[in-house]
Parts: structure tokens; C-alpha cells; sequence
């Protein structure tokens, strides 16, 4: 009994709102001014209020401003009639007219607080209404604030924070087959640009490795007073989200890529604290220590090499990595235990052999670099990239028949060899 008098109910109701509507219609078919247009555009309303998800009420408003000569109205444009039956056509739900709608009005509408920003705002809602999950539409609706914000005459807090709030649902929304990176870091950017502090720009909450880039990137480009009133947050979302090293990592490289180098270094060595046996954060952070060797003292990076090597002192490739590091920064003594102890964990193995061959070309001993590359290869016949490099090394010291020889048996065990076939172009040898 209770389901047919719900069901009664819900059949009256819809009679009587097209009821309302047909009403509403015939009072817009007999607008011929804005003075009698009022009435029926109070109807409009009243309908839009009982359904706000209905495209098709929306259609008729627009119809109305438009017989009442509103043609440059934030909705109206000389197409909107015909944009919007296209896109019913198209998508016959309804959800893409309402955001195409709400688009339109969008792009026509100037940055203002009067009725028209109102009716915008109307739109994108009345989306959200019928599916409040349409990603695509809360982007959309993020980036139309942030339009208004950014260019109104009196920055509103609370619409930023909106803007914010509808990024981040919007990317969360997005179904990760949409290609959304592009639009995920437009939301970070734009975002970021107007926060006026972290507290705002958290609702955005990354939630992978390269949107944690995204935000190290916004928050960098923010100066370092506002880096130093965020860091507290930051540090805890990523404790929160149970961040891996990636996402510090990666925190960390867009910090690095908006010229903040301190405050990079300051997040690996945060993650450093609580994970001092995770090598490969430490090698990020000696990499990165090397890259900037006029903010860090030498006495620094040897120390963090040293404590790099108490991690994985016995692995082959963590020697081999800090030997190579070592062998850039110029620290004679550590490249010379990282690979002394290199060669007694992998004393048959050709890319201990190629490491200290390739250090020692990159410090310009071609003769002692000649020496390891023949090694290498005696443990690797088969490696065509071996003969390269030591062809290479043979024409740095001006010896072209030998470097030509070993370049053409490159390109014997790998015909398609584009290093081998350059440094033989070089050298004029076709």
C-alpha cells in the first residue's frame, strides 16, 4: 500500500510539473518585450528550482533571454540554439547538454559578482545534479572559477577554495583511460597559483607519484616563506596517504624543477629519517647533491655517500652507482673504494670493468679507459656497445684505424648500431 501511494505520488508530481512547464512555454511563446517577459521567466525559475538536472528547462530559459533580447547574455550566443539540439542528439541523457550549456555560458560570461555569474554556477550544479560523479564536469567547473577569480577586481577565498575543492574531485573522478595528466596538472597549477596558503590547496590530495610532482612544482613557484608555513601539512598528508618513496621523490623533483633546492633536499632527508635503509633515496639525494654542488659543501655529500655505502655496502650495483657519483664529484679516494670493492664482488663481471673504464674517460685517461674496456670485453665478446666505447676512446687519443676497427665489429654483431655509424661519420670514415 505504501509503494502505490509513493508511486501515485511520483506520477502526480511529474503530471503537474509538465503541467507547469507547458504553462511556462506558452507564456515565452507570447514574450514579445523584456517587461511582459518577466513573468514567464519567474516561471522558468520556479520550474528550475523543482528540476535543476533538467536540460531542457535550461533550453527554454535561454530561450527566453533570447526572445527578450538578451542576445550577449553569458549563455546566449548567435549558435547556442543549435550547439545545444546538436548536442542532445548526441547524447540523449541529458549530462552533455547541461555541461555543454554550462560551458557556453562559461566562455560568454566576463568576470562579474552580478546574477549572470550566479546563473553559471546554476548550470554547472544542475550537472551534478543528474550525475554527481561526471569528473569531466567538476573540471570544467573548477576551471570556470578559476576564471572568475583570478580576474575579478577582489580575490573571494572561499571561491578559490571552491575551485580547489572541485579539482581535486574532478581528477579523482576522471577515468584514468581519458588521458587526464594534462588536465590534472592545470588543476594543480591553477590551483596553486591563487591558494593563499597550503590549507586550501590540500583538498586536492595527490594520490600519485607524478600529481605529488604537480604539487612540489606549485608550491615551490610559491616562494620559500610559503614553502616553510606549508611543510607541517605537507609532511603529514604524505604520512597520511602512507606515502612511498616515489611520491617523495617525486615531491622532491618538483620542488627541484621550481628552483626551491633546499627545500627538495629537506624532503629526502625527511624520508631519509624515518627510512635510513632505502638506498635508493639516497642515491636520489646524492644525485641531487651533485647536481647542485654550489649549495652543498663537499663535506656534506661525502658524508652522505658514506652513509649511502653503510646501507648496501656489499651490493654490487649500490657500489657501482656511488662509484660512478664519485668519479663526477671528483673524489678521488671514494670512487677508488667503491670500485676496488666493485671488482672483488663482481670480479668477472663486464660492467664493473665498463664503470671504471667509463670514469676514467670522463676524467680524460683514454689509455687507462682502453685498458678496462678490453677487459669488458673479454668477459662480453658478444656486446656490440662495448666496441663503441672503446672505439671511441681509441679516437679520442687520435688513433682512427683502431677506433675504426673496433666500431666496424660494432656494427658486425649489431648492424643497425646508430653510435657506432655516427662516430664512424665523424671521423669521415663512411
Amino acid at each position: 500500500m505504501l509503494v502505490s501511494c509513493w508511486a501515485l505520488g511520483s506520477f502526480v508530481y511529474r503530471q503537474s510539473l509538465s503541467i507547469w512547464i507547458e504553462l511556462t512555454r506558452k507564456e515565452i511563446t507570447s514574450v514579445t518585450s523584456k517587461t511582459y517577459g518577466a513573468k514567464a521567466l519567474n516561471l522558468i525559475e520556479i520550474s528550475l528550482d523543482l528540476a535543476p538536472g533538467n536540460a531542457s528547462y535550461w533550453f527554454e530559459r535561454g530561450r527566453l533571454l533570447s526572445r527578450m533580447g538578451y542576445s550577449d547574455s553569458g549563455v546566449l550566443k548567435s549558435n547556442w540554439e543549435k550547439d545545444y539540439r546538436r548536442s542532445m542528439v548526441r547524447s540523449p541523457s541529458q549530462d552533455l547538454p547541461l555541461l555543454k550549456l554550462a560551458n557556453m555560458c562559461a566562455v560568454g560570461q566576463p568576470p562579474s559578482n552580478d546574477s549572470n555569474f550566479d546563473v553559471c554556477q546554476r548550470l554547472y550544479q544542475a550537472t551534478f545534479v543528474r550525475n554527481s560523479t561526471y569528473g569531466y564536469a567538476h573540471y570544467k567547473y573548477g576551471n570556470y572559477l578559476y576564471k572568475q577569480s583570478r580576474l575579478c577586481e577582489h580575490r573571494d577565498s572561499e571561491l578559490v577554495a571552491e575551485m580547489c575543492r572541485e579539482y581535486g574531485v574532478g581528477i579523482k573522478l576522471m577515468s584514468a583511460g581519458l588521458k587526464i595528466a594534462d588536465m590534472a596538472k592545470k588543476s594543480y597549477s591553477n590551483c596553486l597559483r591563487l591558494a593563499d596558503n597550503y590549507a586550501i590547496a590540500r583538498v586536492l590530495k595527490p594520490f600519485t607519484s607524478q600529481q605529488w610532482e604537480w604539487m612540489g612544482l606549485g608550491l615551490g613557484r610559491k616562494g620559500d616563506v610559503f614553502w616553510v608555513d606549508s611543510w607541517p601539512e605537507v609532511s603529514l598528508d604524505l604520512t597520511e596517504a602512507q606515502g612511498s618513496r616515489n611520491d617523495y621523490i617525486a615531491l622532491a623533483r618538483g620542488l627541484e624543477r621550481s628552483h626551491s633546492l633546499k627545500s627538495s633536499a629537506k624532503v629526502l632527508k625527511y624520508y631519509l629519517i624515518k627510512h635510513p635503509k632505502d638506498f635508493k633515496v639516497w642515491e636520489s639525494l646524492i644525485r641531487f647533491m651533485d647536481r647542485h654542488r654550489t649549495i652543498f659543501s663537499e663535506n656534506e655529500i661525502v658524508m652522505a655517500m658514506s652513509k649511502a655505502a653503510t646501507v648496501k655496502g656489499s651490493d654490487l650495483s649500490a657500489n657501482l652507482i656511488l662509484g660512478k657519483i664519485a668519479c663526477r664529484a671528483g673524489h678521488a679516494d671514494l670512487l677508488k673504494s667503491f670500485f676496488s670493492k666493485a671488482k672483488l664482488l663482481g670480479p668477472k663481471n663486464s660492467k664493473v670493468f665498463v664503470a671504471i673504464g667509463s670514469c676514467h674517460e670522463y676524467l680524460k685517461k683514454y689509455e687507462v679507459a682502453i685498458e678496462f674496456y678490453k677487459k669488458a670485453i673479454i668477459l662480453d665478446l658478444d656486446n656490440a656497445e662495448l666496441y663503441v666505447k672503446l672505439g671511441r676512446a681509441y679516437a679520442s687519443i687520435k688513433k682512427y684505424q683502431e677506433a675504426a676497427e673496433q666500431l666496424e665489429r660494432a656494427l658486425v654483431l649489431n648492424p643497425k648500431h646508430l653510435g657506432a655509424k655516427l662516430t664512424l661519420k665523424q671521423m669521415g670514415i663512411h
